[in-house]
Protein backbone atom coordinates (compact mmCIF):
# COMPACT_ATOMS: atom_id res chain seq x y z
CA UNK A 1 0.00 0.00 0.00
CA UNK A 2 2.87 2.65 0.82
CA UNK A 3 4.12 2.23 -2.95
CA UNK A 4 1.02 2.80 -4.41
CA UNK A 5 -0.26 5.86 -2.18
CA UNK A 6 3.43 6.98 -2.48
CA UNK A 7 2.94 6.98 -6.68
CA UNK A 8 -0.85 8.34 -6.38
CA UNK A 9 0.42 10.97 -4.00
CA UNK A 10 -2.70 10.03 -1.61
CA UNK A 11 -3.39 11.91 1.72
CA UNK A 12 -5.33 9.40 3.56
CA UNK A 13 -5.62 5.44 2.47
CA UNK A 14 -8.39 3.32 3.59
CA UNK A 15 -8.06 -0.57 3.46
CA UNK A 16 -11.14 -2.90 3.71
CA UNK A 17 -10.10 -6.52 4.03
CA UNK A 18 -12.33 -9.30 2.75
CA UNK A 19 -11.54 -11.17 5.58
CA UNK A 20 -14.04 -12.32 8.44
CA UNK A 21 -13.64 -11.54 12.32
CA UNK A 22 -12.22 -14.95 14.26
CA UNK A 23 -10.19 -16.13 11.16
CA UNK A 24 -6.28 -16.01 11.08
CA UNK A 25 -6.28 -14.23 7.81
CA UNK A 26 -7.85 -11.42 10.15
CA UNK A 27 -5.77 -12.12 12.92
CA UNK A 28 -3.00 -11.41 10.44
CA UNK A 29 -4.22 -8.45 8.40
CA UNK A 30 -5.04 -6.53 11.30
CA UNK A 31 -1.76 -7.28 13.03
CA UNK A 32 0.46 -5.82 9.70
CA UNK A 33 -2.18 -3.26 9.45
CA UNK A 34 -1.32 -1.83 12.98
CA UNK A 35 2.03 -2.45 12.69
CA UNK A 36 2.15 -0.16 9.53
CA UNK A 37 0.44 2.63 11.18
CA UNK A 38 -3.20 2.23 10.41
CA UNK A 39 -5.82 2.33 12.69
CA UNK A 40 -9.54 1.34 12.82
CA UNK A 41 -11.72 3.59 11.18
CA UNK A 42 -14.98 4.33 12.51
CA UNK A 43 -16.85 5.44 8.84
CA UNK A 44 -17.10 1.81 6.74
CA UNK A 45 -15.25 2.36 3.71
CA UNK A 46 -17.99 -0.88 2.61
CA UNK A 47 -20.42 -2.78 4.70
CA UNK A 48 -18.49 -5.14 7.26
CA UNK A 49 -21.43 -7.09 8.07
CA UNK A 50 -24.01 -8.83 6.07
CA UNK A 51 -25.83 -12.01 5.15
CA UNK A 52 -25.00 -14.47 2.60
CA UNK A 53 -27.33 -16.53 1.20
CA UNK A 54 -25.86 -20.42 -0.82
CA UNK A 55 -27.38 -20.40 -4.03
CA UNK A 56 -26.65 -23.86 -4.61
CA UNK A 57 -29.58 -25.25 -2.63
CA UNK A 58 -32.59 -25.79 -3.91
CA UNK A 59 -35.66 -23.89 -4.83
CA UNK A 60 -37.38 -25.81 -2.00
CA UNK A 61 -34.97 -25.44 -0.06
CA UNK A 62 -34.09 -21.57 -0.23
CA UNK A 63 -37.73 -21.12 0.30
CA UNK A 64 -37.72 -22.83 3.24
CA UNK A 65 -34.89 -21.40 5.00
CA UNK A 66 -36.73 -18.16 5.12
CA UNK A 67 -39.56 -16.83 7.81
CA UNK A 68 -42.32 -17.72 7.25
CA UNK A 69 -43.88 -13.86 6.71
CA UNK A 70 -41.40 -13.53 3.99
CA UNK A 71 -42.39 -16.69 1.95
CA UNK A 72 -45.85 -15.92 2.37
CA UNK A 73 -45.07 -12.24 1.45
CA UNK A 74 -43.69 -13.56 -2.24
CA UNK A 75 -46.74 -15.55 -2.56
CA UNK A 76 -49.17 -12.66 -1.63
CA UNK A 77 -47.17 -10.41 -4.37
CA UNK A 78 -47.61 -12.95 -7.05
CA UNK A 79 -51.10 -13.52 -6.18
CA UNK A 80 -51.76 -9.91 -6.72
CA UNK A 81 -50.69 -9.67 -10.07
CA UNK A 82 -47.24 -8.36 -9.78
CA UNK A 83 -44.92 -8.93 -12.65
CA UNK A 84 -41.44 -8.57 -13.24
CA UNK A 85 -38.83 -7.91 -15.91
CA UNK A 86 -35.44 -8.21 -15.95
CA UNK A 87 -32.98 -5.46 -17.53
CA UNK A 88 -29.17 -5.50 -18.09
CA UNK A 89 -27.65 -2.47 -17.11
CA UNK A 90 -26.16 -1.02 -20.75
CA UNK A 91 -29.60 -1.66 -22.14
CA UNK A 92 -30.73 0.78 -18.95
CA UNK A 93 -27.76 3.42 -19.85
CA UNK A 94 -29.60 3.87 -23.22
CA UNK A 95 -32.55 3.73 -23.24
CA UNK A 96 -33.63 6.87 -21.07
CA UNK A 97 -37.27 5.85 -20.02
CA UNK A 98 -35.63 2.79 -18.55
CA UNK A 99 -33.43 5.25 -16.87
CA UNK A 100 -35.92 7.60 -15.66
CA UNK A 101 -38.16 4.77 -14.26
CA UNK A 102 -35.08 3.05 -12.21
CA UNK A 103 -33.83 6.42 -10.48
CA UNK A 104 -37.64 8.52 -9.60
CA UNK A 105 -38.35 4.93 -7.49
CA UNK A 106 -34.76 4.75 -5.98
CA UNK A 107 -34.24 8.36 -5.50
CA UNK A 108 -37.89 8.92 -3.85
CA UNK A 109 -37.41 5.78 -1.61
CA UNK A 110 -33.75 6.89 -0.54
CA UNK A 111 -35.68 10.31 0.47
CA UNK A 112 -38.73 8.86 2.40
CA UNK A 113 -35.65 6.47 4.61
CA UNK A 114 -33.36 9.20 4.85
CA UNK A 115 -30.15 8.29 2.83
CA UNK A 116 -28.42 9.66 0.07
CA UNK A 117 -29.21 8.61 -3.27
CA UNK A 118 -26.35 8.06 -5.64
CA UNK A 119 -26.37 10.60 -8.37
CA UNK A 120 -28.40 9.95 -11.62
CA UNK A 121 -25.04 10.02 -14.10
CA UNK A 122 -23.00 7.99 -11.91
CA UNK A 123 -25.52 5.50 -11.92
CA UNK A 124 -25.84 5.90 -15.69
CA UNK A 125 -22.29 5.58 -15.62
CA UNK A 126 -21.66 2.74 -13.50
CA UNK A 127 -25.05 1.11 -15.24
CA UNK A 128 -22.86 1.12 -18.93
CA UNK A 129 -19.42 -0.07 -17.28
CA UNK A 130 -20.53 -3.33 -15.88
CA UNK A 131 -22.96 -4.12 -18.74
CA UNK A 132 -24.44 -7.47 -18.45
CA UNK A 133 -22.80 -8.02 -14.93
CA UNK A 134 -25.60 -5.57 -13.42
CA UNK A 135 -28.76 -5.87 -14.08
CA UNK A 136 -32.42 -4.33 -12.68
CA UNK A 137 -35.66 -6.16 -11.42
CA UNK A 138 -38.75 -4.08 -12.64
CA UNK A 139 -41.43 -5.12 -11.07
CA UNK A 140 -45.19 -3.71 -12.26
CA UNK A 141 -48.37 -4.06 -9.85
CA UNK A 142 -51.49 -5.47 -11.70
CA UNK A 143 -52.29 -1.70 -12.87
CA UNK A 144 -49.89 -1.53 -15.10
CA UNK A 145 -48.12 0.86 -12.81
CA UNK A 146 -44.27 0.57 -11.50
CA UNK A 147 -44.17 -0.89 -8.15
CA UNK A 148 -40.40 -1.53 -6.79
CA UNK A 149 -36.44 -1.45 -8.53
CA UNK A 150 -33.89 -3.52 -7.86
CA UNK A 151 -30.66 -3.64 -8.89
CA UNK A 152 -27.93 -6.50 -8.50
CA UNK A 153 -24.16 -6.68 -9.41
CA UNK A 154 -22.67 -10.06 -10.67
CA UNK A 155 -18.86 -10.69 -9.79
CA UNK A 156 -17.04 -14.09 -10.30
CA UNK A 157 -19.33 -16.60 -8.19
CA UNK A 158 -21.51 -14.41 -6.09
CA UNK A 159 -24.57 -11.81 -6.93
CA UNK A 160 -24.84 -8.72 -4.93
CA UNK A 161 -28.48 -7.00 -3.98
CA UNK A 162 -27.43 -3.45 -4.41
CA UNK A 163 -29.76 -0.50 -5.24
CA UNK A 164 -33.66 -0.67 -4.88
CA UNK A 165 -36.62 1.11 -4.09
CA UNK A 166 -40.60 0.81 -4.31
CA UNK A 167 -43.59 2.78 -3.92
CA UNK A 168 -46.00 2.57 -1.06
CA UNK A 169 -48.27 0.39 -3.55
CA UNK A 170 -45.05 -1.38 -4.32
CA UNK A 171 -44.65 -2.04 -1.08
CA UNK A 172 -48.35 -3.24 -0.64
CA UNK A 173 -48.31 -5.68 -2.70
CA UNK A 174 -44.95 -6.87 -1.66
CA UNK A 175 -43.20 -6.05 -4.74
CA UNK A 176 -39.74 -5.72 -3.18
CA UNK A 177 -40.07 -9.22 -1.30
CA UNK A 178 -40.27 -10.50 -4.96
CA UNK A 179 -37.89 -9.01 -6.71
CA UNK A 180 -35.34 -10.27 -4.07
CA UNK A 181 -36.85 -13.88 -4.79
CA UNK A 182 -36.36 -13.25 -8.63
CA UNK A 183 -32.93 -11.90 -8.13
CA UNK A 184 -31.57 -14.73 -6.40
CA UNK A 185 -33.16 -17.09 -9.20
CA UNK A 186 -31.74 -15.25 -11.64
CA UNK A 187 -28.36 -15.92 -9.63
CA UNK A 188 -29.15 -19.65 -10.17
CA UNK A 189 -29.10 -19.01 -13.58
CA UNK A 190 -26.24 -17.25 -13.83
CA UNK A 191 -24.67 -19.84 -12.22
CA UNK A 192 -23.57 -18.00 -9.19
CA UNK A 193 -22.85 -19.94 -5.90
CA UNK A 194 -23.77 -17.00 -3.27
CA UNK A 195 -26.23 -14.07 -2.65
CA UNK A 196 -25.20 -11.04 -0.71
CA UNK A 197 -26.90 -8.94 0.78
CA UNK A 198 -24.66 -6.32 1.02
CA UNK A 199 -25.03 -5.15 4.68
CA UNK A 200 -27.06 -5.37 7.68
CA UNK A 201 -26.81 -3.55 10.91
CA UNK A 202 -23.71 -3.38 12.07
CA UNK A 203 -22.94 -2.22 16.11
CA UNK A 204 -19.41 -1.14 15.62
CA UNK A 205 -20.54 1.66 13.00
CA UNK A 206 -22.73 4.57 14.02
CA UNK A 207 -24.24 4.58 10.53
CA UNK A 208 -26.61 1.54 11.05
CA UNK A 209 -27.89 2.07 14.28
CA UNK A 210 -30.79 4.41 13.20
CA UNK A 211 -33.69 2.90 13.18
CA UNK A 212 -34.03 2.47 8.88
CA UNK A 213 -31.04 0.07 9.45
CA UNK A 214 -33.33 -1.55 11.85
CA UNK A 215 -35.96 -2.20 9.34
CA UNK A 216 -33.34 -3.29 6.33
CA UNK A 217 -32.04 -5.77 8.75
CA UNK A 218 -35.31 -7.44 9.67
CA UNK A 219 -36.16 -6.93 5.81
CA UNK A 220 -33.23 -9.11 4.84
CA UNK A 221 -32.89 -11.53 7.58
CA UNK A 222 -35.73 -12.41 6.26
CA UNK A 223 -34.62 -14.25 3.17
CA UNK A 224 -32.56 -16.47 5.59
CA UNK A 225 -28.46 -17.43 4.98
CA UNK A 226 -25.79 -16.96 7.34
CA UNK A 227 -24.25 -13.66 8.77
CA UNK A 228 -20.88 -12.70 7.85
CA UNK A 229 -18.71 -9.90 9.60
CA UNK A 230 -15.74 -9.19 7.96
CA UNK A 231 -12.61 -7.27 9.87
CA UNK A 232 -13.65 -3.56 9.36
CA UNK A 233 -12.18 -0.42 7.41
CA UNK A 234 -8.43 0.68 9.01
CA UNK A 235 -7.29 3.91 7.47
CA UNK A 236 -3.46 5.42 7.94
CA UNK A 237 -3.25 9.38 7.25
CA UNK A 238 0.16 10.70 5.75
CA UNK A 239 2.48 12.61 7.96
CA UNK A 240 1.18 15.92 6.66
CA UNK A 241 -2.29 15.21 6.65
CA UNK A 242 -2.02 14.35 10.63
CA UNK A 243 -0.12 17.78 11.04
CA UNK A 244 -2.54 19.92 9.19
CA UNK A 245 -5.16 17.86 11.34
CA UNK A 246 -3.62 19.11 14.71
CA UNK A 247 -3.36 22.63 13.37
CA UNK A 248 -6.88 22.31 12.80
CA UNK A 249 -6.89 23.00 8.54
CA UNK A 250 -8.38 19.80 7.60
CA UNK A 251 -12.15 20.78 6.25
Amino acid sequence: FKKLSTSQRSLVVRVAPKVIVGSKEAALWEEELRAHGYYWDTSALVPMKTLVLDLGLSEMDLLGQMKPKTRQNIRLSQRRGVTTKVVKGDTIAKNVNYLDEFYTVYHQNCQRIGIKSMPRKQIETLFKTLCENLFVFYAYLNSGELGTVASFIVNGDTIWYQMNGSTAKGRHDFATNLVVWEGMLEGKRRGCRWFDFDGVRDERYRYTKDENWDGITRFKVGFGGEEVTYLGTYIKRLPFLKKARQCGFEG
